[in-house]
């Protein structure tokens, strides 16, 4: 998840909202972008701009999935804002020394954040906003331990990425399902693919 495809000015990784959907690349204001990674994107899917979500309401706490696909319910989107996102906001001092672990911005968090707090709060939009969706506190999501550094995170984690096609056939309301297909889908060609 994140909020944009185009870089960011600041360390504080809890600055920006986080969401499984980012606007897609603006032909008028980003062309080369939008002629080279949209073009890109659009090998792989034509839906590029969101990930999937459905999967993570298919099932029950204990991990069983729920049988009857009617039961599952899910937002349109799930965003996530930080509420410690002003402890992060820093400039590295350029008087600092390079040597010094401080200087890193993930030492900084990990001295910072501990065991119980909340990283992020998590809200579920109930439709597409054109469509009157608003947005619903579901969730917190918080540390169950202090954060440390390891091999297997560093080297071995991996989220799996799942297309947004997938949540797209499990919407039971048809005005979401045409919302999509004329906002969130593109056409995929011998203009518009290499």
């Amino acid at each position: 998840m994140q909020n944009s495809f185009f870089e960011s000015d600041s360390w504080n990784f809890f600055e920006k909202p986080l969401a499984n959907r980012v606007a897609p690349i603006d032909p008028e204001t980003h062309p080369i972008e939008f002629q080279t990674l949209h073009k890109k994107l659009l090998e792989s899917n034509a839906r590029p701009y969101g990930l999937a979500i459905s999967h993570l309401s298919d099932k029950h706490l204990n991990g069983e999935t729920i049988d009857d696909a009617a039961a599952v319910n899910f937002p349109y989107e799930l965003r996530f804002r930080s509420p410690v996102k002003e402890e992060f906001a820093f400039d590295v001092d350029e008087d600092e020394n390079e040597d010094d672990e401080r200087w890193y911005w993930w030492a900084r968090l990990r001295n910072q954040l501990k065991a119980g707090d909340t990283v992020y709060e998590v809200y579920g939009l109930t439709a597409p906003e054109a469509l009157g969706g608003v947005e619903v506190k579901i969730a917190d999501v918080k540390l169950q331990s202090d954060l440390y550094t390891s091999i297997l995170g560093d080297e071995h984690l991996y989220f799996r990425h799942r297309p947004l096609s997938l949540d797209v056939r499990k919407f039971k309301e048809r005005s979401w399902k045409r919302h999509e297909n004329r906002t969130n889908r593109f056409a995929r060609n011998a203009d518009t693919v290499w």
